[in-house]
């Protein structure tokens, strides 16, 4: 027998939050696995797109840079007709 009946609901309310709590332990661990598995892939895309950026820039001088400068073409003006 319990020595104080009170303590055998102490007991049960003890177990069942130190189960509780074990639960919100292994959800908060899972949560922060995926927040830095999100972060490390974020930074991995964010990564690669400055990478291409830096490449796409580099060959838009590059490609300025072999075409000579070309005047435009001056306009033809076309015979204005008057309606009569």
């Amino acid at each position: 027998m319990w020595p104080h009946p009170d303590m055998k609901d102490q007991i049960i309310v003890s177990t069942s939050r130190t189960r509780a709590e074990d639960r919100l332990a292994a959800i908060s661990k899972i949560q922060k696995e995926t927040l830095n598995e999100r972060e490390t892939r974020a930074a991995a895309i964010s990564k690669n797109t400055a990478r291409l950026k830096a490449l796409r820039l580099a060959k838009e001088a590059e490609d300025l840079a072999e075409k000579p400068a070309k005047k435009p073409s001056p306009r033809k003006r076309t015979a204005k007709t008057v309606a009569s």
